[in-house]
């Protein structure tokens, strides 16, 4: 019997109650969420990174993904970070209920997948996931957005690189056990997970175990057609942070094409790498403190030399414009340009073309050449590019702009006609 039908059958065999009274019901705290994890630039990571540094163990790289902390329980529940937001026992049309605008539908295959991943891989560790409450294996993951967490756009080009919107991209899993007998599990998940973590429930009722997943469990997902974050080969830490040649990881940050990463050991340590956005007064103290008090080794040196070239990247991106020189930009450029643009409109409506794919040529050209005098505008002397979120905003605001030019020019010539 596959999963989905396992995870069916064991529905079914739950005796019936009312949806109120579920397990985990509809907006109620998520009791067993993912761990915040320090900032490798952080007062809070810093004691971390110092330890890190100075063992320069190995430690499992992941790619950070810029959506929503969602998780998903073989008890039929969806979580957001801190709250239960859809139930298959409760909610008759589970799948409607929105993160941030994207359903869960694309989430309920997984369910029956939970149950798989058990039986093929985690056998040994024989949990009854009939029992539900009593135990259970979560999924952590990020849902993909159709822009990022904090902005409408798709700034890390996350359906370019394949990640589609609404699916959840797993990073970690959770295991909930019907005892409490918690160095006895710890030991049994430690055959399959170089890292175990033993957490509270919000409640405070049961412990429940935390494992970041790396390329070692890879392979599981992808037989299972399991969609998962990136994952990297494992580097000792000084590397990670360091590293110039193939496998620089440093690169994709300074450029900003990624938001960051997540980095676990093979103990119960995590921690997030990501770039700083902008120079604030926090991370020049911060920075200035690793400088003076991280010199007691060449590979406290060497990290601390990579965080601050990292942050000094900083420097190199427009981060903040003014709406009303883009806005005067903008009017500028089509005051100099409307008689050449209109007598090509003009001549597109002639040809009853302005529905036809030269029309979207023609509003892609305007738009390029729009978009490479603005950005010469508003780009500062003393700055290199724009930060990728800004750039899109700005992108955003001239086609739009375009697109009701172009529209209000057709309207016009068809009451002439």
């Amino acid at each position: 019997m596959c999963g989905e039908n396992k995870f069916a059958a064991a529905m079914a065999a739950r005796a019936p109650r009312h949806p109120d009274h579920v397990d985990s019901p509809i907006g109620s705290p998520l009791n067993y969420p993912w761990p915040k994890i320090p900032g490798a630039m952080s007062v809070n990571g810093a004691p971390l990174m110092l330890k890190a540094i100075n063992e320069n163990k190995k430690w499992f790289v992941s790619r950070k993904l810029d959506g929503c902390n969602v998780c998903i329980s073989s008890a039929g529940w969806v979580g957001s970070r801190h709250q239960i937001i859809d139930h298959l026992e409760q909610n008759a049309e589970f799948g409607k209920k929105k993160i941030l605008q994207v359903t869960v539908e694309k989430l309920r295959p997984l369910f029956g997948k939970i149950f798989d991943l058990k039986d093929k891989y985690l056998s040994d560790i024989n949990m009854d996931l009939s029992s539900f409450f009593n135990q259970q294996i979560i999924l952590y993951g990020e849902l993909i957005l159709p822009g990022t967490s904090n902005s409408k756009f798709d700034v890390y080009k996350n359906k370019e690189n394949g990640f589609q919107v609404g699916n959840l991209y797993v990073f970690g899993m959770g295991f909930v056990f019907q005892d409490r007998k918690t160095i006895r599990y710890e030991n049994l998940l430690k055959k399959y997970f170089q890292n175990v973590q033993v957490h509270q429930s919000v409640d405070g009722f049961s412990p429940y175990f935390i494992v970041p997943l790396n390329q070692k469990q890879k392979h599981w997902f992808i037989d299972l057609d399991i969609p998962t974050v990136e994952f990297f080969p494992a580097e000792k830490f000084v590397d990670i942070f360091t590293r110039k040649n193939k496998g620089n990881l440093k690169g994709p940050l300074e450029s900003r094409l990624l938001e960051g990463y997540v980095l676990h050991d093979n103990t119960d340590l995590m921690m997030k790498w990501k770039y700083p956005f902008e120079r604030t007064q926090y991370h020049d103290a911060l920075i200035e403190a690793f400088i003076n008090e991280w010199d007691e080794n060449d590979n406290q040196i060497k990290v601390v030399n990579s965080l601050e070239h990292l942050y000094k990247f900083c420097d190199c991106y427009l981060t903040q414009y003014d709406k009303k020189d883009l806005e005067e930009y903008m009017e500028q450029f089509m005051t100099h340009h409307q008689v050449s643009f209109d007598l090509a409109l003009g001549d597109l409506w002639d040809r009853q073309l302005h529905n036809s794919s030269e029309k979207t040529f023609f509003f892609n050209c305007m738009l390029e050449h729009a978009q490479t005098k603005i950005f010469y505008q508003l780009l500062p002397m003393s700055k290199c590019s724009f930060d990728p979120k800004i750039k899109l905003e700005i992108i955003h605001y001239i086609s739009k702009y375009l697109t009701k030019y172009i529209f209000d020019y057709f309207q016009e010539a068809a009451k002439d006609v």
